[in-house]
């Protein structure tokens, strides 16, 4: 047996044993991003700072009529081509590592972390994430949740509930840059400096859930959290923004002039999913457009209460599972779950009317021959990832949603 010094010599020479990849334990999931966002090289970008796409919005049906041989012909009148037009907005994601953290980890099997490369994946992973939340929860704006009381404090209460924007911390983590708005988008109130998520404490049996942020905020009730400093109506147009553009001008045309722009909208008004509210959305869309949805597509709760609907009638449908992507049918329509979807909606759509119109694909910026950068007067070098374009909508008419449906929002699963 080794006395106590040999022990603690050998202790000292051998070497730690790593696992062989970073644990993730992050919920990067970003399965709408990915099955919505991919670039449509029909849709070309115009020169200057938008999309221009054509729109057939109305026909020449106040000239047909019918008609007897001896009577004349009623006026003609003009087709109704119109131009949607759609902003260019974008993302962009630092990272910075010193020299010496570079050359401690690069070919060296003993590392704790293959650091540039984990440090590029990963800003890379949480891109694609915080444009999946602004996607399906958001409607351009960058909304992130509301204020639940207004205070003066570091200590700020987020809404619960089924209303607009009531997702409480689900899309807020520990270390987010945030800034709160007022129910307008216009007044910041940290005058765009934002603060810093330092700690969240979720929703509890449906109640408001709560943040503390690095420095005191003055909010009134209803008050907008946003992402990033400063940074209000820069992201990518969410569904909300289609899927919600009734009497509002969408893509540069007013939804109130020109009805057949306009997404259909079926309010629950509190009720729980029922088969009802699926086929009353499949008719609008059948009725307004003469197509059939492709999909539905909803998040953890509606997804659960389909199933569930399904348990209780002893109909079993077949359930697909691809990487955490899961899927049922609901008359031959695809029922889909998409975690950042948030608990109170169903979106129905056609996929060939949501497009991506890309200007600069998601990478790291290169345009000097280099990814990494030195930092002036350090050691240490800095890269950015950046991604520019927005998503075109271009027959909302095809497009419905079910909101605010009821959920239970006691289920820590469904309401955070």
């Amino acid at each position: 047996m080794a006395d106590s010094g040999t022990i603690s010599r050998i202790d000292g020479i051998m070497k730690n044993t790593y696992g062989p990849k970073i644990v993730e334990q992050q919920n990067l999931t970003a399965f709408s991003r990915k099955r919505y966002g991919k670039a449509d090289n029909e849709f070309f970008r115009a020169p200057g700072n938008h999309f221009e796409f054509p729109a057939r919005i109305g026909g020449n049906r106040a000239g047909i009529a019918g008609t007897a041989s001896d009577d004349a012909i009623l006026p003609a009148s003009r087709q109704q081509e119109k131009k949607f037009l759609v902003y260019d907005r974008g993302y962009s994601a630092p990272i910075a590592m010193f020299e010496k953290d570079i050359d401690n980890a690069k070919g060296k099997e003993q590392s704790f972390i293959a650091h540039q490369e984990d440090e590029m994946m990963g800003i890379t992973n949480d891109t694609l994430k915080v444009i999946n939340i602004d996607l399906v929860a958001g409607d351009g704006s960058g909304v992130l949740g509301t204020c639940a009381a207004g205070a003066t404090s570091a200590t700020q209460t987020l809404a619960v509930g089924t209303g607009s924007f009531q997702y409480g911390s689900m899309y807020v983590q520990q270390g987010d840059v945030v800034d709160w708005y007022d129910s307008t988008l216009t007044t910041s109130r940290t005058s765009g400096a934002g603060v810093t998520v330092n700690s969240i404490t979720p929703s509890t049996g449906g109640g408001a859930a709560t943040i503390v942020v690095s420095a005191s905020v003055t909010t009134t009730t209803g008050d907008i959290l946003t992402r990033g400093p400063g940074r209000v109506n820069k992201v990518y147009s969410g569904f909300l923004s289609a899927f919600r553009n009734q009497g509002t001008t969408f893509q540069g045309l007013s939804t109130t002039t020109y009805p057949i722009l306009s997404a259909n909208r079926i309010n629950a008004n509190g009720q729980p999913l029922t088969e009802g509210l699926l086929r009353s959305a499949k008719s609008v869309v059948s009725r307004k457009s003469g197509k059939e949805i492709d999909e539905f597509l909803t998040g953890v709760a509606q997804f659960d209460a389909y199933e569930a609907l399904g348990f209780a009638q002893k109909r079993f449908d077949s359930v697909t599972l691809d990487k955490g992507f899961e899927k049922l049918k609901f008359g031959g329509t695809d029922f889909i779950k998409d975690v950042d979807v948030p608990s109170s909606i169903i979106y129905g759509l056609r996929r060939d009317t949501i497009k991506f119109g890309e200007v600069t694909p998601l990478g790291f910026g290169d345009l000097d021959g280099k990814v990494l950068k030195w930092v002036q007067n350090y050691m240490k070098y800095t890269a950015y990832l950046r991604e520019f374009g927005n998503m075109l909508y271009t027959n909302p008419n095809q497009l419905v949603i079910i909101d605010t449906l009821n959920y239970a929002t006691s289920n820590p699963a469904y309401a955070q």
